[in-house]
């Protein structure tokens, strides 16, 4: 027969857990689990070690693809990468395809590693937090931003264009 201590430890750990993995001081809301992990793995928050995190592909194939996303040019003959907030559009593409910290400040700070604070146009934290964009294309991931370049004002076209020739630069090289 179990003791209560016993039922109630039961009871929390069926609560949390779900296609093998455990939620243990979790709090979730309004949340859809759609992908079922098979096999037992528990999951906890280990403390920040201050060790950047492993990323796949290499910051070399990154540098040099920044370094000709700066030199690239439109139609036209004009620079694309020309802003400070198109650093977003750098962001969100090496953020979601390349393994860069999600947190925006995180991926600051590894560019800052980079010299990309002192490029031109310099990587700026306050510049990209400022970038005003469509809702479509803050939730939207950004291998589908073309789809929206002939429907965007200026601004955000700057971006997506930005976003997709770096996409186009990293699968090439």
């Amino acid at each position: 027969m179990k003791t209560k201590t016993e039922k109630e430890t039961t009871e929390t750990e069926v609560k949390n857990f779900y296609g093998g993995v455990y939620f243990d001081r979790c709090r979730m809301t309004d949340v859809k689990l759609q992908t079922l992990v098979q096999g037992d793995m528990r999951m906890e928050a280990a403390p920040d070690t201050g060790t950047d995190a492993v990323r796949p592909g290499s910051d070399r194939r990154v540098e040099e693809a920044l370094a000709a996303l700066k030199e690239a040019t439109d139609a036209d003959g004009g620079r694309i990468f020309t802003q400070k907030a198109h650093w977003y559009a750098v962001y969100r593409v090496l953020s979601e395809l390349e393994g860069y910290p999600k947190q925006m400040k995180e991926f600051c700070k590894l560019m800052e590693g980079l010299g990309m604070d002192r490029s031109h146009p310099a990587l700026s934290y306050e510049m990209m937090k400022k970038v005003i964009l469509p809702p479509v294309l803050k939730t939207a991931r950004v291998s589908l931003w073309p789809t929206f370049l002939n429907r965007a004002e200026e601004s955000v076209r700057r971006q997506i264009v930005v976003a997709a020739k770096l996409m186009d630069l990293l699968e090439k090289s």
